[in-house]
């Protein structure tokens, strides 16, 4: 009967009902947890519940297997291969479900991803089923401390209040009658507002349209900026006004599709949101809400491993991530460069304008850690960087237009002593100027609407505050240099500029561009640690998105290698960032945080020597991961209200 319906899967269809209605009659008759096998019957077990983990389709695999290798099997060899079809549907359904396929890269993790949300139903339900996703890790795993719960923050302060009520209340309460969690409960979860990166939809209608004109009042991520904002101004609402359930959330991260999303895009929203004080007197008690502290999920997916450095150094600087911050991934601070780029057959297919901006990144990180002995790299930076700029920009802009520009700031700045050394010039672009001009892409475009840096003059607001970055460039008068300023705008405003530079070209890699990777890398790393951010490591997620075919390459250990290695030298010549190790989203890549733990030891075990022999003892992996298990305990954002 099986058969046939496999052969006729319309009789599926018609038998689908009276099946649904045995399972739920067995369902409701069963006593045991197992209703399909009844494995417990006759069984003296004190408590089913110890067994639950091994009931259900486990039990079945495994006692199918068990059978199949039995030397007079139960199962006949047509019933073996009922079994075998079993599987095959079964892995075939769990592929589209979960990501178990062999594809990789963020747009197949966004496709898997995205199925979840259909079977959640209704509100009620999915608000059922999100509260089971936090409580019930926590009542069935009591070994973990505590949960981080990432939830997407709608764009008024009311909703994220009723957001945060929903998944604090137990659903038999009355709505009107909440209380938060007691004091242990709270200790062990908290919250995490999450902003989704979105692509640039002016860049997309650009590209499906003609070169159009020259200048647009329309800067990159336009309406995306706008929403970014609107939702953080949300968030210190609902600090200000709902101070107690805010002391419930203990940061704001950034994740999602990463390639056509740079840092640049939350820079003034982190740095609002991470310095956002907000103290309440109420019945003459103060409370003080914990300030936010900050997670930019990068460095993981990019067309050029430069790329994915360069993104995490604007992630740095452009966000002001400071100590006790994170970087989710990071997974291209530790892959060998070398080994990448020859997987990639020595070729990088990327956005022109991408790969200008590597050039120049590249350049100003040689520059910007001193590193000797570096003149052929540097010369082959110059070089590289001349052709591709003159491709995009100079190409792209007239002479009048820009002294235009400088005509009306030099009348703008005419009170203001900060900008007293801008002054009109016949300009000669360099790399210099390039870098600079990369340097203030933290600062919010609207700020350089008219080709120069104008601030309003007296802050509207804490958002105004917070347009311009503070920390970089170290040196404001970068601000005032008409080369910079004027490609910052020409950047963000030029539609030409913005066309030509989503032309894709391939670039075949040579030693010399390696080499600049390398080191850049190396002095990257020490500049994470010398900062004190942690760094998120998810190895399924990375195995599953990234270039990473399997755990024994995850690169984890050349970021934080103490208790694997004792020799002086092995352990001065690791930056030793503080990494802790992650699930990312297990519903998608089907795991734990026990399995990602497990399948980390066991990478590490099986590492062998070029004669084969074991790299590591058990007893400095057990070292080794017990460091990086207390690394991530102390890498929570569990607040601390005052």
């Amino acid at each position: 009967r099986v058969q046939y319906m496999l052969i006729h899967p319309e009789e599926l269809y018609i038998e689908s009902s009276r099946i649904q209605n045995e399972i739920a009659s067995l369902r409701q008759d069963a006593d045991e947890i197992d209703y399909m096998l009844r494995m417990f019957e006759g069984r003296p077990v004190k408590s089913q519940n110890a067994y639950a983990v091994f009931s259900g389709e486990r039990w079945f695999l495994y006692s199918v297997v068990q059978d199949i290798y039995l030397t007079h099997p139960k199962l006949n060899q047509q019933e073996q291969n009922l079994f075998y079809a079993y599987l095959l549907i079964m892995i075939r359904l769990r592929s589209k479900l979960v990501q178990t396929n062999q594809r990789v890269g963020f747009d197949n993790f966004q496709r898997i991803q995205q199925r979840k949300g259909y079977f959640l139903g209704d509100a009620q339900s999915t608000e059922l089923i999100m509260r089971m996703a936090i409580r019930e890790p926590l009542r069935q795993k009591p070994y973990l401390r505590e949960m981080e719960v990432r939830i997407t923050p709608r764009d008024t302060a009311e909703k994220i209040l009723q957001d945060i009520l929903a998944l604090e209340r137990d659903h038999t309460e009355d709505p009107m009658d909440f209380k938060f969690p007691g004091e242990q409960e709270q200790k062990r979860y908290y919250y995490v507002l999450h902003f989704i990166k979105q692509p640039d939809e002016g860049l997309d209608r650009l590209r499906q349209s003609a070169e159009g004109t020259v200048f647009l009042l329309e800067y990159r991520h336009t309406q995306f900026r706008k929403k970014v904002k609107k939702t953080a101004q949300a968030i210190m609402l609902f600090r200000e006004r709902y101070s107690e359930a805010a002391c419930r959330v203990g940061g704001i991260d950034a994740c999602s599709q990463e390639i056509g999303c740079r840092p640049e895009v939350f820079a003034t929203a982190f740095r609002t949101l991470g310095e956002h004080s907000c103290v309440r007197e109420e019945f003459g008690q103060k409370l003080t809400v914990p300030r936010l502290r900050k997670t930019y999920h990068v460095g993981e997916d990019f067309l050029d491993l430069a790329d994915g450095l360069r993104a995490i150094d604007e992630a740095v600087l452009f966000l002001n991530l400071d100590y006790g911050d994170r970087l989710g991934h990071a997974l291209a601070l530790c892959i060998e460069p070398k080994s990448w780029y020859e997987a990639k057959k020595m070729q990088i297919s990327i956005p022109v304008q991408d790969y200008l901006d590597n050039i120049a990144w590249l350049y100003h990180a040689l520059r910007r850690y001193r590193v000797p002995g570096q003149e052929n790299v540097v010369h082959f930076l110059e070089k590289e960087f001349e052709y591709y700029f003159n491709g995009i920009y100079l190409s792209n802009f007239r002479e009048e237009e820009l002294d235009s520009i400088m005509d009306a700031a030099v009348k703008d700045y005419q009170d203001d002593r900060a900008a007293e050394r801008y002054h009109k010039h016949s300009c000669i672009f360099t790399i210099e100027h390039y870098c600079g001009s990369w340097m203030l892409r933290g600062d919010h475009p609207s700020l350089y609407r008219n080709g120069y840096f104008k601030p309003n003059k007296i802050p509207l607001d804490e958002w105004d505050r917070h347009s311009a970055n503070r920390c970089c460039p170290a040196n404001v008068d970068i601000r005032y240099t008409p080369e910079c300023s004027l490609l910052y705008y020409l950047y963000h405003y030029s539609s030409r500029v913005k066309y030509t530079g989503m032309e894709v070209i391939n670039v075949t890699v040579d030693q010399e561009y390696i080499t600049a990777v390398q080191v850049a890398q190396r002095e990257l790393q020490f500049e994470i640690a010398r900062r004190g951010i942690g760094v998120e490591s998810n190895p399924t997620s990375n195995v599953k998105i990234s270039t990473l075919r399997s755990y024994s390459k995850h690169p984890i250990t050349t970021l934080y290698n103490r208790g694997l290695v004792h020799s002086p030298e092995k352990l001065c010549s690791c930056a030793q960032i503080n990494v802790s190790i992650n699930t990312d989203d297990s519903g998608v890549f089907f795991t734990s945080l026990e399995s990602e733990y497990a399948v980390m030891a066991r990478a590490l075990e099986l590492a062998a020597d070029a004669e084969g022999n074991p790299c590591f003892c058990k007893w400095e992996i057990n070292e080794w991961m017990n460091q990086v298990r207390k690394i991530g305990n102390e890498q929570s954002f569990l607040p601390n209200p005052r």
